[in-house]
């Protein structure tokens, strides 16, 4: 979760967010699949342009516009954004470059409460313009947001939070990236838009949709039944994985789960945190954040 007191610049790796292709669902025709020889291949030119253009998901055309909000009480500025694909989008994000003539005095004026804040803290490390000016400004959401329906993407730069539309106007579009279950459900494929060039360009990393190996770690644990589930750990000793693009509000349905397969909450907290007493020399953490439930299994220390 992002902390406002930690430095900027060590959190400005972009994101890169896994995801996959296939040819089905939003994705592209690529495939030569008529057999013709290139002489031929020009007659089909114009058929297979709109082929094409039709596997495309129309990213520019996604209607979305920045806002100042309220979060839990902070200032904030969020994406608002609708889905208007076919498609469920199970991540959105707007990507940020500053802008070639932006000077040290309108960065300075833009973030002067948190460069302010930065020098009154305790921290050594403290928050300069030259970090402000490398920072990876980005609007991103992870939720699952099916076709017509609305949602928010919260607007960061590294881990602080961007609190005014005067601090993004400092910055220009650079692109527009969406991810979308494919319709069989087995694949999400990830697209980029560029303004500038007005062209929508296709990720080639392939990752599935949902991921649940068949072991006795797994076995430990209720199958999510959820769209997206991703796993990271998964050995002898740990297993971990994340439940992507869902409410808060379903860790708690989650941790219940476990609950009636013999795991006791040993403490819990605001009902997004859940810490499970050690069972068969396993502890169980389940916590919640950024638009994912994040579950761990890893071997208890011996006492």
């Amino acid at each position: 979760m992002k902390n406002g007191t930690v430095k900027i610049s060590c959190a400005l790796a972009a994101l890169a967010l896994v995801i996959t292709a296939g040819l089905s669902g939003c994705g592209v025709e690529t495939n030569n699949k008529n057999g013709a020889s290139p002489k031929q291949n020009t007659a089909t030119s114009s058929k297979n342009k709109k082929q094409f253009a039709k596997n495309v998901p129309d990213v520019a055309g996604l209607p979305w516009s920045v806002e100042e909000a309220m979060e839990d009480g902070s200032e904030r500025v969020q994406v608002q954004y609708t889905n208007t694909l076919n498609e469920s989008l199970s991540a959105f994000s707007v990507l940020y470059k500053i802008k070639d003539d932006v000077t040290d005095d309108q960065l300075s004026s833009a973030f002067a409460d948190s460069l302010e804040a930065s020098a009154n803290s305790d921290s050594e490390d403290k928050l300069t313009v030259d970090d402000l000016r490398k920072a990876n400004l980005q609007c991103e959401s992870e939720m699952i947001v099916k076709p017509g329906e609305r949602s928010i993407a919260t607007c960061a730069f590294g881990w602080y939070y961007a609190t005014s539309e005067d601090q993004v106007k400092l910055w220009d579009v650079d692109k527009v990236k969406v991810t979308c279950i494919s319709k069989d459900g087995k694949n999400l494929e990830t697209f980029y838009y560029t303004p500038a060039k007005k062209k929508t360009i296709k990720d080639s990393i392939v990752n599935p949709a949902y991921t649940w190996p068949d072991n006795d770690l797994s076995a430990k644990l209720p199958k999510p039944n959820y769209p997206v589930v991703t796993v990271g750990i998964d050995s002898a000793t740990g297993f971990d994985f994340d439940i992507k693009g869902v409410p808060v509000s379903e860790t708690k349905v989650y941790a219940k789960a476990c609950e009636d397969m013999g795991w006791q909450v040993e403490r819990e907290s605001d009902e997004d945190t859940y810490n499970f007493v050690v069972k068969d020399g396993y502890r169980l953490h389940i916590y919640y954040s950024n638009d994912y439930i994040s579950v761990s299994l890893m071997k208890a220390a011996e006492q």
